[in-house]
């Protein structure tokens, strides 16, 4: 997306931040969605954060699906921040590993429940085949009717 705003654009839209000295953040107060604050712009309502990147320091570049840029708010980690140098263009994937949601706990995980050691696959060896022999002694007949069907197939 690359912007160029008009003087009225600017004055619109500046005229809905306000200025905390203590973090830096240009704090949105106009109309918010997702948590992030929006103007119109271009005939569409966009988030305003990135409208004032694209204008102030690079062009937003285009991407399908998971693969769109997405602006991350590193140096505050909040949404209604609308300064441009607070954020930084980087892949959808990296933006929530970064965050606190369950897949980046996970992610950031190196050892099982149980303390074993995770292999990149994310699932614990010892603890599955503990559960996979578990499960076949609680349930020898559905065992058993797996294992013929599968030798059947052979």
């Amino acid at each position: 997306m690359k912007v160029n705003l008009s003087k009225k654009d600017i004055e619109r839209i500046m005229s809905k931040i306000e200025v905390d000295p203590a973090s830096d953040c240009w704090v949105w107060d106009g109309a918010v969605a997702n948590g992030y604050g929006q103007t119109w712009y271009g005939g569409c309502m966009e988030y305003t954060h990135r409208v004032l990147f694209a204008w102030l320091v690079v062009p937003l570049p285009k991407g399908l699906g998971h693969q769109t840029p997405v602006l991350d708010h590193v140096v505050c980690d909040n949404p209604l921040c609308t300064n441009p140098f607070h954020l930084e263009l980087t892949t959808n994937r990296e933006n929530v590993l970064r965050g606190n949601s369950p897949v980046a706990e996970n992610a950031r995980k190196s050892h099982c429940s149980k303390g074993h050691p995770l292999p990149d696959s994310r699932v614990c060896p010892k603890c599955r085949g503990d559960n996979n022999r578990k499960w076949r002694k609680k349930n020898p007949d559905k065992w058993r009717e797996i294992v013929r069907k599968c030798r059947a197939k052979r």
